[in-house]
């Protein structure tokens, strides 16, 4: 039976993702047997209140705020809170349409009590259906964008929130994606080298996450538990001399990982990293290894392209053979 499986997608470049994980699942045969079918949930969060889920299947969990600054003063005055990150901190109005590339705008959403409540509800929803099918501890998927607000603004609470709501009988892994199209490229760069400066400060077990958002002893803080049992980092292509690797063909490349994984390729991968896993540096990392090797579409359809129109000029040409 394939191991339980719950995928957050954050962010548009989330959605995208376990979307494409999800168009695949689809294609499975209906003679397949059940106890050979996935078992997985999809939840997406998301700040733009304008990009929805392709399907009914993908739950919606909105991380919009009619009035952010009143969000902020709600969590100011919660003494169980921390609130030290938002102060002098100035927000917009409202976040309708995306963090605009701030992560501080982005984290500010799962921050606000009624956001995070209804994500918490969402979680425990898709943990009851699950363990309704397999009572075995769910893997865990963070799925999202170092580039955009939203993802970068997110991603390390969204890890702890999970082990919490979940008392910490969880695995949880981290697939970040590097865009190279959307937002500003300074902005995009600024952005993912302080999620991964923070990924590499709270993934060593000597740094405890500061920061709560409730008066219970979270669970999943302590020291030795890092946000993230495993991280993969893709990125679309920047180099020109390569087949170009787009933003959209990234997420169709992280949601084939993902599936693969759903179908039980993961507890294959895993043993593959026993060597890793005594190694302060590379234990909490990994990456997709052949699995990320594709065909260079474009090139090819260009190179069929030239052959056929050569082939059909030869042939206009050719007085002798096609008079």
């Amino acid at each position: 039976m394939a191991r339980p499986t719950i995928l957050i997608g954050i962010g548009s470049g989330g959605l995208r993702s376990i979307e494409a994980a999800w168009k695949l699942s689809q294609e499975i045969p209906a003679t397949i047997n059940a106890n050979q079918r996935p078992l997985v949930e999809f939840i997406y969060l998301e700040t733009d209140g304008s990009n929805k889920a392709i399907s009914s299947d993908i739950i919606s969990c909105p991380l919009t705020l009619l009035d952010i600054n009143a969000s902020k003063h709600a969590v100011e005055q919660d003494l169980a809170v921390t609130s030290s990150w938002v102060h002098n901190q100035n927000f917009s109005d409202n976040v309708m349409n995306g963090a605009g590339g701030s992560p501080v705008v982005g984290r500010m959403t799962i921050w606000d009590k009624n956001n995070r409540t209804y994500f918490e509800g969402e979680l425990n929803k898709a943990v009851g259906r699950l363990n309704q099918k397999s009572l075995e501890k769910p893997l865990v998927y963070i799925v999202g964008s170092f580039g955009g607000g939203t993802g970068s603004g997110t991603f390390l609470d969204f890890a702890y929130i999970v082990r919490d709501v979940l008392s910490n009988q969880v695995e949880v892994q981290g697939l970040f994606m590097i865009p190279n199209t959307g937002l500003a490229d300074r902005v995009i760069y600024s952005n993912t080298v302080c999620c991964i400066k923070e990924l590499e400060y709270y993934n060593d077990e000597n740094n405890e996450f500061p920061f709560k958002w409730n008066a219970n002893p979270p669970k999943g803080y302590e020291k030795q538990n890092t946000p993230f049992d495993l991280v993969q980092i893709i990125s679309a292509s920047y180099n020109t001399t390569l087949a170009p690797v787009s933003y959209a063909q990234l997420h169709e490349e992280a949601g084939l990982f993902l599936y693969l994984n759903m179908l039980g390729l993961y507890d294959v991968r895993r043993k593959s990293l026993v060597d890793a896993s005594g190694n302060i540096i590379v234990s909490k990392y990994t990456t997709y290894g052949l699995a990320a090797v594709h065909y260079p579409e474009n090139e090819i359809k260009e190179l069929l392209g030239n052959k056929l129109a050569s082939e059909l000029l030869h042939n206009i040409t050719d007085d002798q053979n096609y008079p």
